[in-house]
């Protein structure tokens, strides 16, 4: 894997009990993302957190261990 840029996040734990990450607005403004995008959360086959933008949903079910989505969780 090539790294070409490098972000440090902060995982954090609110009053609704979910946890959250704050994306830096550099990584935003580098990958073309705007306020509303529809971003897929995909946990991949090496266990690594993968966030994709407007891909159909069966492109990414190729490489992926489960995807989480709105309506919970599918494992391959």
């Amino acid at each position: 894997m090539h790294i070409e840029r490098f972000f440090m996040v902060k995982l954090q734990f609110d009053l609704n009990k979910q946890y959250k990450i704050t994306l830096p607005k550099a990584l935003i403004d580098a990958k073309g993302w705007k306020k509303g995008d529809q971003i897929k959360v995909v946990l991949d086959s090496q266990g690594n957190i993968v966030l994709v933008r407007d891909q159909p949903i069966e492109q990414l079910r190729k490489n992926a261990v489960e995807i989480v989505t709105r309506e919970g969780v599918e494992k391959k």
